[in-house]
This record gives structure tokens, C-alpha cells and sequence, in this order.
């Protein structure tokens, strides 16, 4: 809702729960899953918004059944589906169906549509398996106006992903088509744990085009995406190494560090960043004994030289030569028995550098590489500058 993207995946032994975490069971709303009870969530913040914001939801839903892309809300459920690359960046499916949803009641309607054309099997250790790995996709776009007339748009989108679990044959007792899907399903979920270990060990090549489920998840794995994963652990203790091998499997994953940010458009960000840098300013200006409530109004000059002079580990003062006490400039008192303005030569040396930047003449711009400043501002010549300098600023 805040324009962040996010997944949540439930992972573990077949058998233990992963679909009925994520989807639930029935009508009965005590056994609603994530998918569901999220449908409210959505819905129920958007109502309660009073700002003025205007929403637009969209839902998706596909498999990965043999390593092949499907549609599940799509006039062809079996219709084989490819990934590629974005120009935006991440990845894309091309031809996967996005519906408007108006209120949680229609995202019911095509969760259910979804599960119909989903590849399950029965197998010795669930009756009802699942044999692909779902991702129910929802896209919240959102635009409110500001005072002046100017658009302001993000989006968010949140990824709910049921894995189909990892087996052994001869647990599961599976054959023909049921064995050959469990390959499949295993080879994915290898491929995905390489990944989270690539991630956490900070390799340089991390290989998520391995499988289509690592390509798909790319982006929450190890991008711009929050990401939470539920692991299901089975009760039995013949199950006691799937056990542990799932926990892990999650211990690994909670190492990963994404850094997800808000999907704006870009000048709004800056202007947003410039303001959030302006508070963070002020702040340490307060607690350097200024006043951020006396009124004053700052410069963006003024604050950029602010933080220059804290990146220095300096308490800021006014530049030398341009100190009174109504010229503008901010005033910032200084106390010699402040430990924190006990700095030594080398970085009062590098203040008074950036300092001489904020207090040259306008008239004469920068200095060019080589000269100096001559004792006169009008015809004198440039000392210590270029052969011919002194002649040609008489000329001038």
C-alpha cells in the first residue's frame, strides 16, 4: 500500500501444511489462509484512507508445472507462458492476464478460478499434493494530486507463493507422471536453496536462471522487495531429517539482506529525499544548540554548507568574514569547553577548505587550475598564474 514490493512463500516437506497456510480451507473464515485474509487487508486500508489517494488493484495468478510457465486465469490454462527480461528491470511474463478487482469479493473469485486450474496429484503421503508451485500476483497502483496540480504515482506489488513440497519417492511412493513432477519440484527447490546460499555468501554470481521459479522470485530474493517465508515443519519423527533440512534452509534465508524502496516515479523521490536530508539537518542542528523553531528561514545554500561541515566532525560555524548578526546566515553559539569543538588542526583545516567555497566573490566565479587571486579585483594581474597572465589582465 506504501509502494514497497513484497512476497511471502511458504516452504517445507510435502505434506506439512504450505497450501492450507497460504490458501486456506473453505468458506469458513476462522480457516482462511494469507491469500485471503491479505484480500481484506487490502481492501480495508484503502476504505480507510481519507486523503484523497485513488487505487487501482490487479491480480494475476500463474504455475510452474515441469519447469514450464502457466496461466492459471487464462482461456488456456496448459498454454505454455515464457519469462524474459524487463526493460525496467526484473522480470516479465509476456501474455499473463491482469484482472481489476473492486473489492476482495472478485479476488475471491479469481483465487478460486486459479485453484480449479492448478496441477494437483495424490500421493502416499497427500491425497491432494500440489505438483507446481502457485504465485498469486496483486499490483496496487495509487495517485493523489497535490496543491499545485501535480500527479503523484506508486505502486506496490505483493507476491503470495505456495511451493509444491519437496519429496522422496520412496516415501511418497510416487510413479509415472507423479515421479517425474517430483524430479522437477526437487531440482527447483535445489536451485532456489543455491541461491539463498550464493546470496548469503556474498558470491558474485548468483544463479537464479537455474529454474523458473528462481528467475521468477529474482527480485524478492535478493532485490528491492520485503520478503517473508513461513517454514513448515512436519510433526512425525520419520520426517526428523526433512526437519532439519528445512529449518536450515530457513536459517540460511533469514541472512539475506534486500533493500527494497518505494516504486515512485523518480523526481518525486529526490524531492522526498531532499526533505527527509532537511529534517536530518535540523535535527543536528538542534542538538548542536541551534534553534530550529526560531523562525528563521534556511537557504539550500546554507543547509548544504551544514552538512558539509558535520561530514567534517565539526560543529558548524559561520565562515570567516561574513559573520553579523542579521546578514542571514546561520548562527550556531560555540563553546571552547565542548568536547565536540576540541577538534584538531587537520579538520579545522579541512572545514576553512570548504568554508573559502561559500564566501569567494560572485563576480569572479571559481578559480582556474594554476592561478591565484591577485591583490587587485579590477586590473591587476593574476600572480603565480600562466606566462602572460599579469599583461592580459591589465588588458582587461
Amino acid at each position: 500500500m506504501q509502494g514497497f514490493n513484497a512476497t511471502i512463500f511458504a516452504y517445507g516437506q510435502t505434506g506439512t501444511g504450505k497450501t492450507y497456510t497460504m490458501e486456506g480451507k473453505g468458506d469458513d473464515p476462522s480457516q482462511q489462509g494469507v491469500i485471503p485474509n491479505s484480500f481484506d487487508k487490502i481492501f480495508a486500508t484503502i476504505d480507510a484512507d481519507d486523503t484523497g489517494r485513488e487505487y487501482l488493484v490487479k491480480v494475476s495468478m500463474l504455475e510452474i508445472y515441469n519447469e514450464e510457465v502457466r496461466d492459471l486465469l487464462g482461456k488456456d490454462p496448459k498454454a505454455r507462458l515464457e519469462l524474459r527480461d524487463a526493460k525496467k528491470g526484473g522480470v516479465e511474463v509476456p501474455g499473463l492476464g491482469a484482472f481489476v478487482a473492486s473489492g476482495p469479493d472478485d479476488m475471491y473469485r479469481f483465487l478460486e478460478i486459479g485453484r480449479k486450474n492448478r496441477a494437483v496429484g495424490a500421493t502416499s503421503m497427500n491425497a491432494g499434493s500440489s505438483r507446481s508451485h502457485s504465485v498469486f500476483m496483486v499490483t496496487v497502483a495509487s495517485m493523489n494530486t497535490d496543491e499545485k496540480g501535480n500527479d503523484h504515482a506508486r505502486v506496490g506489488k505483493l507476491n503470495l507463493v505456495d511451493l509444491a513440497g519437496s519429496e522422496r519417492s520412496g516415501k511418497t511412493g510416487a510413479e509415472g507422471d507423479r515421479f517425474k513432477e517430483g524430479i522437477k519440484i526437487n531440482l527447483s527447490l535445489t536451485a532456489l536453496g543455491n541461491v539463498i546460499s550464493a546470496l548469503v555468501d556474498g558470491k558474485k554470481h548468483i544463479p537464479y536462471r537455474d529454474s523458473k521459479l528462481t528467475r521468477l522470485l529474482q527480485d524478492s530474493l535478493g532485490g528491492n522487495t520485503k520478503t517473508v517465508m513461513f517454514a513448515m515443519l512436519g510433526p512425525a519423527d520419520w520426517n526428523h531429517d526433512e526437519t532439519l533440512s528445512t529449518l536450515r534452509y530457513a536459517n540460511r534465508a533469514k541472512n539475506i539482506k534486500n533493500k527494497p524502496v518505494v516504486n515512485e516515479d523518480p523526481r518525486d523521490r529526490t524531492i522526498r529525499e531532499y526533505q527527509e536530508e532537511i529534517a536530518r539537518l535540523r535535527d543536528l542542528l538542534q542538538a548542536f544548540g541551534g534553534d530550529p523553531g526560531g523562525g528563521r528561514k534556511w537557504s539550500a545554500l546554507q543547509l548544504c554548507w551544514l552538512r558539509l561541515c558535520f561530514s567534517c566532525c565539526m560543529p558548524p560555524g559561520l565562515p570567516p568574514g561574513r559573520v553579523a548578526p542579521d546578514d542571514g546566515l546561520l548562527a550556531v553559539p560555540q563553546d571552547p569547553d565542548d568536547p565536540h569543538e576540541q577538534t584538531s588542526a587537520e579538520k579545522i583545516r579541512r572545514v576553512q577548505t570548504i568554508q573559502s567555497h561559500f564566501h569567494r566573490s560572485p563576480s569572479k566565479g571559481p578559480p582556474r587550475p594554476g592561478k591565484q587571486d591577485g591583490p587587485g579585483e579590477d586590473g591587476g594581474g593574476d600572480a603565480g598564474g600562466d606566462a602572460g597572465g599579469g599583461a592580459s589582465g591589465g588588458a582587461d
